[in-house]
């Protein structure tokens, strides 16, 4: 039995023991037990469920503050876990606000990562782990999916408006993380098993999915990329089939992640294609396409995701996987009768399907860069699961609300000013929020388009142009020929000039309109109302033309936003509707902590002894005779490196190194590799393919187990002379 093949029987169990889970978690006069013979996914659970998943057993972890500070130092060192995720606002004058920007619950909740497997992966007291997401996957067992909000709260705990404000343009960029609660970037997280380093032992296991496909390399981060772990809430209405939506949201996730694009302006600049449902299913059917397409019709989905306009950053890409799993079910009725794709191709598309599951190369791991997504399972929806928003009647609905700049302003507020809480002083704090708006007022407007100076600069430079212009026309030795495109040349200027003014026109007119709003908003803001309920309701038809004018630009989704605060935003809830206007709202499992400054209360026996062979330095240019046959050679004095940072003897007997070209590599037999040694793979060496044949211009290594699986691939760019590549995440033990 293959590993593929035993993984897949144990996914299969534990979604069954999960489902148990469910049932549980449901008092005994609101749950029934389902029929026999009924499936995980059917009716789970009746009534009111307390959630898929076990919580996470805060009694097993202690942080070690100390480590934590060295790590995370600040202007003061924090006392206490909290202060690492709390931020002091200063205002130029008047007091200063402490607040827990990154809280989501009253305490917080352990949960410890490393990205490592082997000997060294140690928690605080040194106790052997080995397993570095060992204790993350007792919070996202095999086939449950998640998100990291990762952030750089601890390493940012000081917002000062006053320095903010006298330092110009490098201020401004400041702030603009600030705007985005400081979180920079998304992961989506999916529970697995894995092999455990090449111990040929099978774990439960937890990685990520990213765009770019290749950050992290599947994990999860260093010690001082602090994250959030939330996981999807399910509103009332998809309680039978939660597990079902997870699974077609994983397989989305998977399948995204494969045939998506990142931008290279992901910081904003880029538009959010799939604004709509109906965007969302066009993005589903092109996904299809790409993964089971044949010929031109493929040729041209994958093209789909390659334009600028539909390239998926970060955050983008679990909004986009996240609704297209809650929309269209991988199903005959959601992808066929639906008129999305074809018989033939959705056939193909079931067929990639299962071959993926049984360890066979397709498309969804063959066009991604990230070498673990070979082990998420993906599946083919059942017939009987219907789009998530016709269940609860909301059509119009995507997984996350998108955000115009006036929610990111207000989401910004309400984390780093939070009047709603009375413990931090409630609508005492409105003079506080107002000044804080106030002066954010000249970013906030450039980021809005509102900012004249490119149509000013515009209008004279073509001012300049025509008058130079001008000049050349009045010289009386001008050619007669010289004179036509003169003028044909001032004539276009001039064009370009009453268009500027005609933009500038507009812009003045919205500006005028935007400055009203935001004039009304400022007055609403800064006042103190009776309680935060009346404040919202005094400030809601306010917001609603604020969202207006700041929300999208055209049919091409400019002007929206999905940054991974947005997710942030849906875990803190909001006012009476703790979904925050998308389909589904967001639970708080735990703030991820590295291994290293977190001690395991209850340390689980583990084995240290497995080998870890991986790719480690690569030379593609050399100018030495470094095989030492007496002569230097451009292919024979290529080098790769192969090291073994296991504990135990590796055999890499069968194994083999692939680029992008085909085969370069086949290790013998008897090759074993003991702990801490490495063997060095010349182009001269008789077992290669007539030489390793590096790229000068960059290649991308594979290397393959005697299975044929996948262990790693290892990508560099243009090499210079003597040039060594090296494995930065892979550290072999001494």
């Amino acid at each position: 039995m293959s590993f593929r093949r035993l993984k897949l029987s144990r996914l299969s169990l534990s979604r069954i023991a999960l489902a148990a889970v469910a049932l549980l978690g449901c008092s005994e006069d609101e749950a029934t037990t389902p029929p026999a013979g009924e499936q995980p996914g059917e009716s789970v659970c009746v009534g009111k469920c307390d959630g898929l998943y076990a919580p996470v057993d805060d009694a097993l972890y202690a942080v070690d503050l100390a480590k934590l500070n060295q790590i995370w130092p600040g202007a003061r060192a924090a006392e206490k876990l909290s202060d690492f995720y709390t931020v002091e606002i200063k205002l130029p004058a008047g007091p200063s606000v402490l607040a827990p920007t990154h809280m989501f619950a009253d305490e917080i909740t352990v949960l410890p990562y490393h990205d490592g497997d082997g000997a060294d992966v140690v928690d605080a007291s040194g106790n052997p782990i080995v397993q570095g997401d060992r204790e993350l996957a007792k919070a996202f067992p095999p086939g449950a999916i998640g998100y990291a909000i990762k952030h750089h709260r601890p390493e940012r705990r000081v917002l000062d408006f006053g320095a903010l404000m006298a330092g110009g343009g490098s201020a401004a960029n400041a702030l603009k993380e600030d705007l985005k609660l400081q979180d920079t970037h998304i992961e989506l997280v999916v529970g697995v098993e894995r092999p455990l380093g090449q111990s040929g032992e099978m774990v439960q296991g937890v990685i990520t999915l990213n765009n770019p496909q290749n950050y992290q390399n599947g994990r999860f981060g260093n010690d001082h990329y602090s994250m959030v772990f939330v996981r999807p809430q399910f509103p009332a209405a998809a309680a039978g089939d939660a597990l079902w939506y997870e699974d077609n949201i994983r397989t989305m996730m998977l399948a995204f992640n494969a045939v998506s694009a990142f931008p290279g302006d992901y910081n904003g600049g880029d538009p959010l294609a799939a604004f709509s449902p109906d965007k969302v299913r066009e993005h589903v059917r092109e996904m299809v396409y790409a993964i089971a397409g044949e010929g031109e019709r493929q040729a041209e989905a994958r093209a789909f995701f390659k334009a600028q306009a539909n390239m998926i950053y970060c955050a983008e890409l679990a909004h986009v996987s996240t609704s297209a799993g809650l929309l269209v079910p991988l199903n005959q009725a959601g992808l066929v009768d639906s008129g999305l794709v074809d018989q033939a191709t959705f056939d193909r598309f079931a067929q990639y399907v299962q071959a993926h599951n049984d360890g066979i190369a397709t498309p969804f791991t063959q066009l991604n860069g990230n070498t673990l997504a070979q082990y998420v399972t993906a599946t083919m929806a059942p017939d009987a699961l219907r789009p998530l928003s016709e269940l609860t009647g909301e059509t119009d609905r995507l997984a996350f609300r998108p955000q115009t700049m006036a929610e990111i302003v207000e989401g910004f507020l309400r984390t780093h000013i939070p009047r709603s809480d009375p413990r931090l002083g409630g609508e005492a704090l409105a003079p506080l929020q107002a000044a804080v708006l106030a002066a954010m007022k000249p970013g906030l407007l450039e980021a809005m388009g509102m900012d004249d100076a490119l149509y000013q600069s515009m209008i004279r430079n073509a001012q300049d142009r025509i008058a130079s212009l001008q000049e050349d026309l009045a010289d009386p030795e001008i050619s007669e020929a010289r004179q036509i495109s003169t003028q044909q040349a001032i004539d276009a200027e001039q064009a370009a000039l009453a268009d500027a003014q005609a933009q500038l026109a507009q812009l003045a007119a919205k500006r005028n309109i935007v400055e009203q709003v935001f004039a009304q908003v400022l007055t609403v803001v800064g006042t103190q109302h009776a309680d935060y309920a009346a404040f919202r309701e005094a400030l809601a038809p306010v917001m609603a033309q604020a969202r207006q004018l700041a929300g999208p630009r055209g049919g091409d989704g400019v002007g929206y936003f999905v940054p991974p605060s947005a997710l942030h935003l849906v875990a803190l809830g909001c006012q009476e509707d703790d979904r925050c206007g998308g389909l589904i709202g967001l639970e708080y499992v735990g703030h991820g902590i590295h291994l290293s400054a977190v001690t395991v209360n209850q340390p689980e026996p583990v084995n240290t002894d497995f080998p870890y062979i991986a790719l480690y330095d690569i030379a593609p240019r050399p100018a030495q005779d470094y095989d030492q046959d007496g002569q230097v050679s451009a292919r024979g004095d290529e080098y790769i490196v192969v090291a073994n940072g296991g504990t135990a003897p590796g055999d890499a007997s069968g194994w083999r190194i692939d680029d992008l070209v085909g085969t370069r590599y086949e290790f013998p037999a008897g090759t074993i590799i003991q702990p801490g040694h490495t063997l060095v793979i010349y182009g001269s060496d008789p077992n290669t393919r007539g030489g390793l044949g590096l790229n000068d211009n960059g290649d991308t290594l594979s290397l393959y187990n005697a299975d044929g699986a996948l262990v790693e691939s290892l990508s560099y760019g243009r090499a210079g002379v003597d040039q060594v590549f090296r494995n930065a995440v892979f550290v072999p033990q001494q």
